[in-house]
């Protein structure tokens, strides 16, 4: 199965189109998919439908999911997902004045996640259902091996 790659950037990112995620792929697609990753450090999957478990099953393919731990104070009106601890609701809506999900609009500065762990996870995978119409709920990135490499050398 092949699918097609076109890079945002000479330092960071690329759409990955004509795949489905929700099918399982073969061990050479998804050897594909991981140099793709290595190489462009962010891979866009637009347009694809999953399950929370099909959103397991297409982020293992990177590596191992992990749970985020989030702090109880936080996870009031949920967190994760019930049976798969791999996925967080991060939603800023209110069903009957309580939040569906976790963080609200608490993750709007630049942050690295879990990377406070000995081991931080080799990535995260995000999936959008819902966006504000209009434009909006943008999210970015930063190639932090190219920021290292350009750190002047007294530091």
């Amino acid at each position: 199965m092949s699918f097609n790659l076109h890079s945002f950037s000479a330092t960071l990112g690329a759409e990955v189109s004509n795949i489905d995620l929700s099918q399982s792929l073969p061990d050479a697609t998804i050897e594909s998919l991981n140099q793709a990753w290595a190489d462009h450090l962010v891979l866009v999957f637009r347009d694809q439908s999953l399950t929370d478990k099909g959103q397991v099953r297409a982020s293992s393919y990177f590596g191992i999911c992990e749970k985020a731990p989030l702090p109880e104070a936080v996870i009031k009106g949920g967190g994760h997902v019930e049976m798969l601890p791999e996925v967080t609701v991060i939603s800023n809506v209110l069903k009957e004045g309580e939040p569906i999900g976790s963080l609200s609009n608490l993750e709007l500065i630049w942050h690295t996640d879990m990377s406070y762990n000995e081991v931080p996870p080799n990535g995260s995978a995000l999936f959008a259902i819902e966006l504000p119409a209009g434009g909006g709920g943008e999210t970015s990135f930063l190639n932090m091996y190219r920021a290292y490499e350009t750190l002047p050398d007294a530091l």
